[in-house]
């Protein structure tokens, strides 16, 4: 291990802690378990959109975006394209659902079949945390690969370190304390991000220089499917069916303090998101022009080796920006498999009597023990983009036909179509499918399951549809 580095310590230390300060400045506000859930649906629209901003823009970006643009170029733009077209759907339906006053995604489903089911509310509450769940793996990862180069210390304490800041920045009081941190250092966000992609193009030569030293392929208009077809058909099904499955977006939806302010949250939250893609693009194509060495597998490896290349304070500067950034998608993670296990299975079937207290106590409890759990499977697998793509794909293959078919069936005479039974068919094959057809090794896996998931719910939908009207 090379020698530590203490001042760049020190410096990620103290830069990522600074927003515990709001954080714990919301724990004094925070009167219920709703607002430890959904933020006591108060949130306004801007710090909404902050939020949701912050979420989405993780470690995923600094690391396995910025391997994309190294690698395939513009193809991380598609990738990014399609995470905001699924936030455009959720913009238009964001009225609806915040209309219904839903908290999690089980909620959505067992509105859909018009009764309480322990075992519908169950598996939505399981799948709909497979998302955050990976989100919380990805961040993990990507903190201590991106950090542990500049600090000379090892990859899983780097980890670590990163990890246990998270951790306070969510209990103290939830959403409420983590829409907040979100917001505030949002800006600080992606106000670093463009100075840093500014400088890497100009160490590269500018526009010119990378033009010259990397292949049309990645900067010219074929660079949006440089990555391929087949790949950009199992994004198309994983990243934008995943993203209308998130619940993590859900919750902030849930969240905000009335119909207009949850609409705008989500697309205010869109223009950020594509400035963080664009960053991923122009760092990846810039590392190319000055150190092409990296293979397609070591890809990942790029952003931290950049780090090393720039001068000392501007490092420093990054160490501020970049653990923020993986934090405030860990944290938000960390809430969102908390708020599912919590409200959709020890509320709603193991304790329903449960006090305010009580919530609060088990979602705190829950937190630690989850996240302990994600680190140990992080420092195991320590593959950022792998995290992403598979848990997406197994949200969407699960999730997207009960909820995206379903709904438009409950409006018609159809309606009974949609019932326990269906559903809990339809999530089954839907898994069952994206199973087999992974360890298959096909490209498209979770499109698969797709299909599966659609039309189980459809043909067990009408055989069912008189026992679900009964």
């Amino acid at each position: 291990m090379s020698s530590v580095d203490y001042i760049a310590l020190a410096t990620m230390i103290v830069g990522c802690s600074l927003p515990l300060i709001v954080a714990f400045y919301f724990s004094r506000r925070y009167r219920s378990a709703d607002d430890w859930l959904i933020g006591g649906r108060r949130i306004p629209w801007y710090v909404a959109a902050g939020t949701q901003y912050a979420t989405a823009v993780g470690g995923g970006v600094l690391v396995a975006h910025v391997g994309i643009g190294y690698a395939w170029g513009w193809s991380d733009l598609t990738y990014i394209g399609l995470v905001c077209l699924g936030l455009v759907v959720l913009a238009i339906l964001a009225p609806v659902l915040r209309r219904e006053k839903f908290t999690t995604i089980p909620d959505i489903l067992v509105h859909l079949i018009r009764q309480e089911d322990k075992l519908v509310r169950a598996l939505g509450a399981i799948l709909a945390a497979v998302v955050p769940f990976g989100w919380m793996g990805t961040q993990i990862a990507a903190f201590g690969k991106l950090f542990s180069g500049v600090t000379g210390l090892d990859m899983r304490l780097v980890a670590l370190i990163g990890t246990v800041i998270s951790l306070l920045y969510v209990l103290p009081a939830g959403l409420l304390s983590v829409a907040w941190t979100d917001f505030i250092f949002a800006t600080l966000m992606l106000a670093t991000s463009l100075t840093i992609a500014g400088y890497a193009v100009a160490m590269a030569g500018g526009w010119e220089g990378i033009t010259a030293k990397v292949p049309a392929e990645l900067w010219g208009p074929q660079g949006f499917v440089a990555v391929g077809l087949t790949t950009v058909g199992l994004w198309a099904v994983s990243i934008f069916l995943g993203t209308v499955t998130n619940q993590l977006y859900y919750l902030r939806i849930h969240g905000a303090k009335d119909e207009k302010a949850a609409r705008w949250g989500v697309l205010g939250c869109i223009p950020p998101i594509l400035m963080a893609g664009l960053y991923a693009v122009l760092l990846g194509l810039s590392i190319k022009a000055m150190n092409p060495g990296f293979t397609v597998a070591q890809r990942e490896m790029a952003a931290g080796w950049f780090l090393t290349q720039i001068p000392y304070a501007l490092m420093l500067v990054f160490l501020i920006f970049g653990p923020i950034t993986i934090i405030t998608t860990l944290d938000s993670s960390i809430h969102s498999v908390v708020a599912n296990i919590t409200r959709d299975i020890y509320v709603a079937i193991l304790k329903p009597g449960a006090s305010d207290r009580e919530v609060v106590r088990v979602s705190r409890i829950l937190s630690v023990i989850l996240t302990a759990l994600v680190y140990g499977l992080a420092i195991y697998w320590p593959e950022v983009l792998g995290w992403l793509v598979v848990t997406y794909g197994i949200s969407a293959a699960t999730l997207a036909a009960p909820i995206f078919i379903g709904y438009p069936l409950t409006k018609t005479k159809y309606y009974t179509m949609i019932n326990r039974y269906s559903t809990i068919a339809s999530i089954i094959a839907g898994a069952v499918a994206t199973y087999i057809m992974y360890i298959r090794r096909d490209p498209i896996y979770s499109g698969w399951g797709v299909l599966a998931s659609a039309a189980t719910l459809l043909i067990v939908g009408l055989i069912t549809m008189r026992k679900g009207s009964k």
